[in-house]
């Protein structure tokens, strides 16, 4: 595979590069603003016979392109995901990938900032192995968050601090969709158990379960939380990732769909909302390579104003999800940052023998 390192005439010239092969129109303010960021900036453009690599790292910037085929890269992403969710990964496949994507050398506790583009979107990053030591997975070394765009990682060197228990909850779980009108989808027993976790370490928590769970109803506690936890369905749209949607309860007075779209929370202002966690199938992007970059009803959330969203690359069993949530705020209580406390998440369960990857490596935090 050919390598080119692209010296061009300081970092505004590289983003320009960069911007330019994603198809984004270039702004040269946002490189001084990115070179103070504390997160090392990692962003990518897929093109049809290349791979383009950005790399910020404490005010050194480097452009490198990878020669490579869109339909070999997007083969390779596959059979890792595929590793994944198995459990099992291909060691020289996920070795080559990893050098795809991960600069070497990067100083042990540092922060990574992805930027990802089409089907770069749907790889579980931190499972991906470290470059100079394959048995060991990036989340052994370092905390990860993904942005959808380059200047979103400024947001991801200033997430918000979350002030443990004063923290306004609202929790939804369950919905009591129709099953005739989604006949597909099955009850979710497990959600009730992590009801019970959830207020004993947020007491300012507002519970909306069941047949509560309608979209008039969900609307309104949402414009009071600064957190949110949604336990429940959510359905993707692979070909247009704006009618992603979660369902809900029907309304009994008849004013509103049993179900909110991806457009419609997109519409949403919520500047209140410090984080979101989607503990539902898919939340996190539509299974498409025609989809740009990240999309569905995390992408949603963030164009409504959440500072962060953790959401899913793919479908996580009920006990499964359950472990994780309870880890995750556990430890989102001691570290009172979603970065911190999502890798101390994956780390623990990354050490416990019978925990493939396929749970912890299903969640991805993002911010916009």
């Amino acid at each position: 595979m050919e390598l080119a390192a692209m010296r061009p005439n300081g970092a505004q010239e590289a983003l320009r590069l960069l911007e330019k092969s994603r198809g984004e129109e270039p702004h040269i303010e946002k490189t001084s603003k990115l070179v103070g960021t504390s997160a090392v900036i990692i962003a990518f453009a897929v093109h049809s016979k290349a791979l383009y690599r950005f790399e910020l790292d404490s005010g050194t910037l480097e452009l490198r392109r990878f020669s490579i085929d869109r339909s070999n890269l997007g083969a390779r992403i596959h059979d890792f995901v595929d590793s994944v969710r198995v459990g099992s990964h291909k060691g020289s496949l996920s070795v080559e990938l990893s050098r795809l994507l991960i600069p070497v050398g990067l100083a042990e506790g540092t922060l990574l900032c992805f930027v990802p583009d089409r089907e770069l979107a749907g790889i579980p990053f931190s499972a991906l192995p470290l470059p100079d030591n394959p048995v060991s997975p990036l989340i052994t070394r370092h905390e990860i968050v993904l942005a959808n765009s380059i200047e979103g990682c400024e947001a991801a060197g200033r997430l918000p601090v979350l002030s443990g228990s004063g923290e306004k909850m609202l929790l939804v779980r369950s919905p009591k969709f129709d099953h005739n009108e989604f006949p597909l989808l099955h009850d979710l027993p497990a959600a009730a158990d992590e009801a019970a976790t959830l207020r004993a370490l947020y007491p300012d928590l507002t519970l909306l379960a069941n047949e509560r769970v309608t979209a008039p109803a969900l609307l309104q506690a949402l414009s009071q939380a600064t957190l949110l936890h949604f336990a429940g369905h959510a359905v993707a749209h692979p070909s247009h990732p704006s009618r992603s949607f979660l369902p809900l309860a029907p309304d009994p007075e008849g004013r509103q769909a049993s179900l909110l779209s991806a457009a419609e929370i997109a519409r949403l202002r919520l500047p209140n909302l410090k984080l979101a966690v989607l503990s539902a199938c898919d939340t996190l992007m539509p299974r498409s390579l025609h989809t740009e970059s990240i999309s569905g009803l995390v992408r949603a959330l963030l164009d409504a104003g959440v500072r962060a969203v953790v959401g899913t690359l793919w479908g996580v069993n009920d006990a499964e999800s359950r472990e994780f949530t309870e880890r995750f705020y556990k430890n989102l209580r001691e570290t009172r940052d979603a970065a911190s406390a999502l890798r101390e998440t994956q780390r623990s369960m990354l050490s416990k023998s019978k925990s493939g990857p396929a749970t912890w490596a299903a969640f991805e935090l993002v911010v916009k």
